[in-house]
């Protein structure tokens, strides 16, 4: 009897605590959590101690049906219950130096290219303003401390591995991830104590000059917006160097605005000092640097700033997808730059142009490990290629086959004649052939390839195709990578792992017109990437069109609060 009365006793309390705060920002029910089998009298004393509040929200929080709080959304529910664990469930942020740091980081997390909006911040200084009216309400500091300590763990994970699931959006994905540390719990709350919050906060970010490189440039383009931005560019007929033009003023005018190198002025002549800025522009826009001004460098000088500090944003969360300082050697290609490099030690030791896969073809995102250099390699087409772009050839020309040293191969791998094959009896649903392209100039492959064998069957390769790499947009293939001189390139990988092979050594085995397969002695991880804004090999922010439009899907997912 006496144990039914305190519970009574206790609920009423709990109500009247609730209906007596009229003037609180939130109004949250907390007695239906409570486990009253374990209640006693010295319950009446400690009820709405903070201690307690923090206790009976987050029970609240990880049993309820919607992990929320005064409306806002709770993500790390669990990580909530072992932070304040190691802290004995005592609150974090009453000092209000910490709390106002804490904020502050929240605050600045446009900076890298995130949403304040995410991690509870318009709740959370709602409730800093109404504690520092000097309330005395305890409920109202506990939902602040796990508001703001939610949120920081939040963004902590945001800064550590990014806010978004890569293999939602790239179902090749298979980088390694960066991770929060083991102790991050402990670690947290050692920053907190000793007043070294932002030091924290700054440790879980990339630790690469690329990434600090694109932070700045969040902060460069933010400015520019708010002072205005540029005007586009008439665009006019090809520019060249030392011409007359109306557009130099406008032109000196527009790449001050960028923090360019030049000064303003009003003289029509397309000068030294203007070509050379124009080139460096033209080099930072993946662009063929001759100061030329045609239709591609239009286009890039009249990309808006609102588009550059979208593509930053995009691409700093994609740097955070990425375990750097992973590795020492490795291949990294650009998909949308059409480059490929080597680096070593931090250093590109090796670049090259590539074409990569059309829009309808696109290259696919990976890792993986370069194990075989190819040379005179035979191309088996595959199944979507032979029936649908290498039939209707078939069907016009019957000697198609035997200009293009193709040949049929059989179930048990060996070639046939196709002697009295009719080629229109056949359709793209039903095409019972393998066609296989010998070595020669005229393989597709090209004389050598490079491959890390894949189930997308995506490879590094030669291509009779040449004249192609003087383009500055090459997005020609079928999905595989083609290289602008390979043959150097497999002296520079094959010499550095055995002095015997030379160029002349190279040169005899493609003399031979033999397939010959070499096994790397050490695989050298590849990384197939796709970035639209970077930083390149002179330490500068590069911007690259969007050429598979896998941006906006990026950038709607990060700023949906918005």
């Amino acid at each position: 009897m006496k144990r039914v009365y305190l519970l009574n006793v206790l609920l009423i309390a709990f109500y009247l605590v609730q209906s007596c705060k009229s003037n609180k920002p939130a109004n949250i029910p907390i007695a239906a959590s409570i486990d009253t089998t374990q209640i006693d009298i010295q319950s009446l004393s400690i009820i709405i101690d903070t201690t307690n509040y923090l206790h009976l929200f987050l029970d609240s929080i990880q049993l309820g049906k919607e992990n929320n709080l005064i409306g806002e959304d709770i993500l790390g529910e669990n990580a909530l219950h072992e932070l304040y664990s190691i802290h004995e469930y005592k609150l974090l942020w009453q000092d209000t130096l910490k709390s106002d740091e804490a904020i502050r980081q929240l605050i600045m997390a446009w900076k890298e290219g995130l949403n304040p909006k995410d991690y509870h911040l318009e709740r959370i200084l709602d409730l800093n303003t109404y504690l520092r009216k000097k309330h005395s309400d305890r409920e109202s500091e506990a939902i602040f401390d796990i508001l703001l300590s939610d949120g920081l763990m939040v963004y902590a994970d945001h800064l550590t591995q990014g806010k978004l699931d890569p293999e939602s959006l790239y179902p090749s994905w298979n980088f390694f991830t960066r991770n929060l540390a083991n102790d991050a719990m402990e670690q947290f709350i050692v920053a907190i104590s000793n007043e070294k919050i932002a030091e924290y906060f700054e440790g879980l970010t990339p630790n690469t000059k690329g990434y600090s490189v694109l932070r700045n440039g969040i902060i460069n383009y933010t400015n520019i917006i708010h002072t205005g931005g540029w005007d586009s560019l008439p665009i006019i007929k090809t520019v060249h160097p030392f011409d007359s033009t109306f557009l130099a003023p406008m032109l000196r005018n527009r790449l001050i605005i960028e923090g360019y190198d030049i000064e303003y002025d009003s003289s029509f002549y397309y000068d030294e000092l203007l070509v050379e800025q124009v080139k460096l522009y033209q080099k930072q826009s993946g662009l063929i640097a001759d100061g030329v001004i045609g239709k591609h460098s239009f286009n890039a000088l009249n990309e808006s700033a609102e588009s550059k500090l979208n593509k930053v944003k995009v691409n700093m969360e994609r740097s955070r997808w990425v375990l750097e300082g992973e590795l020492n050697e490795f291949i990294i290609v650009n998909i949308a730059g059409y480059q490929m490099y080597y680096s070593d030690s931090g250093r590109v030791t090796y670049k090259s142009k590539v074409m990569v896969g059309r829009d309808e073809k696109q290259t696919p995102v990976f890792r993986d490990n370069l194990e075989y250099v190819v040379f005179n390699p035979t191309w088996t087409l595959p199944h979507s290629i032979s029936s649908t772009e290498t039939l209707p050839k078939l069907i016009r020309d019957s000697l198609y086959m035997k200009k293009n040293n193709m040949v049929i191969i059989n179930a048990k791998g060996e070639v046939q004649s196709d002697s009295g094959i009719v080629w229109s009896d056949y359709t793209e649903e039903y095409f019972p052939y393998i066609i296989r392209q010998e070595p020669g100039p005229k393989n597709a492959l090209g004389r050598v390839k490079f491959l890390f064998p894949n189930k997308y069957a995506i490879y590094l390769h030669d291509t009779p195709s040449r004249y192609l790499f003087a383009k500055e947009e090459r997005a020609f293939s079928h999905g595989c990578i083609r290289l602008q001189n390979p043959l150097d390139f497999s002296e520079f990988l094959l010499s550095k792992q055995d002095t015997n092979w030379t160029m002349d050594s190279i040169r005899t085995v493609i003399d031979s017109a033999q397939t010959m397969s070499v096994r790397l002695k050490k695989k050298i991880p590849i990384y197939l990437m796709y970035w639209t804004a970077g930083v390149n090999e002179d330490g500068k922010l590069f911007f690259l069109p969007d050429i598979y439009g896998r941006d906006e899907r990026i950038l709607r997912a990060l700023g949906k609060n918005d």
